[in-house]
């Protein structure tokens, strides 16, 4: 919801690119949060991905990810 984009928007000021992992095929957060992820350069949004594992030696250096099939 607008946590989540809330969030996004934030760690887009301090890093490159951020990911937003989102279950469903929309995202559940008011539409001028909407417009605020969907139109930020460094935010890229995945709908319908669920995180499945974690991988990295010294800590968490990627995420599993598994694009949903109509669950």
């Amino acid at each position: 919801g607008d946590t989540a984009c809330e969030e996004a928007v934030y760690l887009a000021g301090l890093a490159k690119q951020v990911y937003l992992i989102v279950r469903k095929p929309f995202l559940r957060a008011s539409k001028i949060m909407q417009a605020r992820v969907m139109n930020h350069p460094n935010i890229k949004v995945l709908f319908e991905h669920n995180a499945v594992g974690l991988y990295g030696e010294n800590g968490v250096e990627g995420v599993h990810l598994v694009k949903r099939q109509g669950e």
